[in-house]
């Protein structure tokens, strides 16, 4: 009896409706950098940053701000970093930035971290073992006035200790 009770508890499991699968965590741009970066630092031997929605919200504005005034620069990151939220919850801090932008296929996520890598300051940040948090911002456009940008991105990750 107890084998049949097995059987019609499995056959029951067979055709319930599955449940809704869980977001995936690369799902959207800013995300799949994050995941990007997490595999180069596991790659080093490194412990992965976690997202942080302060500094996202910060790196966000910045790539904003870039496109808007067709200006690629860091600008007053360390001031923009000081005056944040992020900062100060914290009484000792470091941080680092990382900005990037690309058209076509190289404006995807892969391609951004895959350039990081290639630049050795930016390489540096990447994988700076301080750094435990970093939020990345997306938005479409490119910050170089003359290039068409229709297809185009701009990314600032924002790393913080």
């Amino acid at each position: 009896m107890l084998a049949l009770t097995w059987l019609a508890a499995a056959a029951l499991a067979a055709t319930a409706p599955a449940p809704a699968p869980a977001p995936a965590p690369c799902a959207d741009e800013p995300a799949a950098v994050v995941c990007a970066i997490n595999a180069q630092r596991a790659a080093n031997g490194l412990k992965p940053v976690q997202a942080d929605r302060a500094l996202a919200t910060l790196a966000r504005a910045h790539s904003a701000s870039m496109v808007a005034q067709q200006s690629f620069s860091h600008g007053a990151f360390g001031s923009r970093i000081a005056h944040s939220s992020w900062a100060h919850r914290r009484v000792i801090w470091s941080a680092g930035e990382a900005l990037g932008w690309g058209t076509g296929d190289l404006a995807t996520p892969d391609a951004i971290v895959a350039a990081w890598m290639q630049s050795p300051p930016h390489r540096r940040i990447l994988l700076d073992k301080h750094y435990h948090v970093v939020g990345v911002g997306e938005v479409a456009g490119v910050p170089v006035a003359g290039v068409d940008g229709q297809d185009g991105r701009t990314y600032t990750a924002d790393f913080g200790s």
